[in-house]
């Protein structure tokens, strides 16, 4: 979690000639058009998030409680602010969000837990540990992700990839995972991830667009 957006005052994309939240709407729609994903660019004229900061703070608490809980969060997070115009700067509604995730799945997320360790040190710690290392590796785009072994370099990948370059990349850092795992059952999955898109099914399961 790098903290792409600390704030609007110092946030500058040259690349995409983007300083000011308006203008992120149209790079929104570009990214709608290239992945197939719904992407509700309406966020950034109505109530726009004013840092992605909190939100990266939630993500990096959770994950204290298990990789799981983290991925939920994250993956709801998201939801939230890219299809649901919810602006994830504001408390109420990553409350909302944590109360959500803890209802979905009460093995996996204690709401009273994560609400305590975000206020905590040791989850702004390894967030700040997070938006070092991306400085460090001169990481300055989003999204960006690092695929690497313990004590490794890795591959850093940046930027929106279709799903065989990102399993490829996979494989070339760790071949003894093979090619993937694919959901057995689509009813399943959709249990498990119920808000998810009929794109990222369509790809899960191997079927065709």
């Amino acid at each position: 979690m790098a903290g792409m957006l600390r704030c609007w005052d110092d946030y500058q994309d040259p690349i995409n000639s983007i300083h000011r939240p308006a203008q992120m709407g149209p790079l929104w729609l570009q990214a709608h058009q290239m992945s197939g994903m719904p992407l509700d660019a309406g966020i950034w004229t109505e109530d726009q998030p004013s840092s992605s900061w909190p939100a990266c703070l939630m993500v990096k608490a959770a994950e204290f409680q298990s990789p799981m809980a983290a991925e939920l969060i994250l993956r709801r997070l998201r939801e939230a602010v890219m299809t649901e115009r919810r602006n994830i700067t504001r408390e109420a509604v990553l409350n909302e969000i944590i109360d959500a995730c803890a209802a979905a799945r009460p093995d996996v997320v204690d709401p009273q837990r994560l609400r305590h360790d975000m206020d905590g040190d040791d989850a702004r710690t390894n967030f700040m540990d997070d938006v070092k290392n991306a400085r460090f590796r001169q990481i300055g785009r989003f999204p960006a992700l690092v695929i690497r072994r313990p004590r490794t370099a890795g591959t850093l990948i940046i930027g929106w990839r279709p799903f065989d370059i990102l399993l490829k990349a996979v494989t070339e850092v760790a071949p003894e995972l093979g090619g993937g795992r694919r959901p057995g059952d689509a009813d399943a999955y959709l249990a498990f991830w119920p808000h998810l898109t009929k794109p990222e099914l369509e790809l899960a399961l191997g079927a065709e667009s």
